[in-house]
């Protein structure tokens, strides 16, 4: 197992998702924040892909080009830590009437309790997380 100070960069679903397919407008502007880094996906991220791929009805092939691509990253699993940074995340959020979805706050909490940047192309809807580092590149 990759230990923390390893890890360099968490990439979220939107942007794992213009990578596997390859998504000639957006995929090229995220490689100079991915290359020659450690990159890691939340649990969570990986599921959303697999659930998009099972919505899809993605054939076998399609499913093992997934498996390959996801290999490529460290999927990391909950922890404690990550555990009580979502609870401290979902609840902040709420008290200040800025709810974050439950799949983006175990997303961000990965990021936040392992201080790594989050990767993302729809970074509003991190926006209510101040403790978040985004690295983003949106469209125009």
């Amino acid at each position: 197992m990759i230990g923390d100070n390893c890890l360099e960069a968490l990439v979220d679903t939107d942007v794992l998702s213009f990578l596997l397919n390859e998504d000639p407008i957006r995929a090229p502007r995220y490689e100079p924040h991915i290359q020659g880094r450690v990159l890691c996906v939340s649990f969570i991220s990986a599921a959303e892909m697999w659930l998009g791929a099972e919505h899809r009805g993605s054939g076998s092939a399609r499913r093992e080009r997934l498996d390959l691509f996801l290999q490529h990253y460290v999927v990391l699993e909950s922890t404690p830590r990550i555990g009580a940074t979502w609870a401290h995340i979902r609840a902040y959020t709420q008290r200040h009437g800025r709810s974050i979805e439950r799949q983006d706050a175990w997303i961000a909490a990965t990021a936040v309790a392992l201080d790594l940047p989050l990767v993302i192309h729809n970074a509003a809807h991190f926006a209510q997380v101040p403790i978040l580092r985004i690295i983003s590149e949106p469209d125009s």
